[in-house]
């Protein structure tokens, strides 16, 4: 029993002489989890930031959150990062939050990528575009404003400022552009082009955009 009794004892003081090790480790990690968490916490909002407010709604809509596409109607906001798809018949308007102007027509799809608020003190950059979209298919009417925006489709990307203009993806990766006010320069891999005012272009997937009649 002594002689338990002594091991038990040395037992206990390797382990207290430990614990300011363990208790030091515990703090420098905690401190490496709160650095971290810091400097991740400005970027976690922007998939959470509110993109825009659903004006008017038509037919069938729906959004796609949670993992799962789910009814969406007027009066309803939209977040980063969320898509948008209106069914047979179906319309939607937008307000977004950049203070443009958005309309889905039927059997389309859109993306909402990233959409900075008109507050934002980010500044504008044409090599970091602060508005994206994603056209997956279908047509989309747009008024923009002063600020850069930047519609990605398959067969071309569409960068605007302070424009209006209409974007439609056909079946088969073909995208039609038309613009009303402004210019949009229509580019892929292959090329690019400038469209003004009351022009159009068109673009397919492996050739370069051009313009037509």
């Amino acid at each position: 029993m002594q002689e338990r009794s002594s091991d038990m004892i040395a037992l206990e003081e390797r382990i207290w002489r430990s614990k300011p090790n363990r208790r030091l480790h515990f703090a420098w990690a905690s401190a490496v989890y709160l650095l971290l968490f810091t400097v991740l916490l400005p970027v976690c909002p922007a998939w959470s930031q509110e993109a825009g407010e659903i004006v008017s709604a038509l037919g069938v809509i729906e959004v796609w959150r949670e993992g799962r596409w789910q009814p969406i109607g007027a009066g309803e906001t939209v977040t980063a990062g969320e898509m948008l798809k209106t069914g047979e018949g179906s319309r939607i308007a937008l307000q977004l939050t950049n203070g443009s102007q958005l309309k889905l027509n039927a059997n389309a799809q859109l993306e909402l990528k990233r959409i900075a608020p008109k507050t934002s003190l980010t500044p504008a950059s044409d090599s970091f575009p602060r508005n994206i979209l994603r056209l997956l298919g279908g047509e989309v009417w747009i008024r923009g404003n002063n600020e850069s925006l930047e519609i990605q489709t398959l067969p071309a990307t569409a960068t605007v400022r302070g424009t209006e203009f209409n974007l439609a993806v056909d079946p088969g990766d073909f995208a039609r552009l038309a613009v009303l006010e402004g210019a949009v320069e229509l580019a892929n891999r292959q090329g690019n082009v400038l469209v003004a005012a009351n022009e159009q272009a068109t673009a397919k997937a492996g050739e370069a955009p051009r313009k037509t009649v």
